[in-house]
């Protein structure tokens, strides 16, 4: 996975969400060395390429039903 993402990162995307279910976990990627995990309530950013888009993974798992 973290060869995946250095790639996709060398290619020029600048967020990587690793949506991760079944641990009711995201992990948010803005470079290939910033990660940061968001549970439960905490709040997923999509920025800078979607500034304004926040969710919370309680939110996401409601999408998935």
């Amino acid at each position: 996975m973290e060869r995946k993402i250095t790639e996709y990162f060398k290619a020029g995307v600048q967020v990587i969400w690793v949506v991760m279910p079944e641990q009711q976990k995201v992990y948010v990627h803005t470079s290939p060395r910033h990660v940061q995990a968001c549970l439960e309530n905490d709040l997923c950013s999509a920025a800078p390429v979607l500034p304004d888009f926040e969710i919370s993974m309680n939110e996401m798992l409601k999408l998935e039903a």
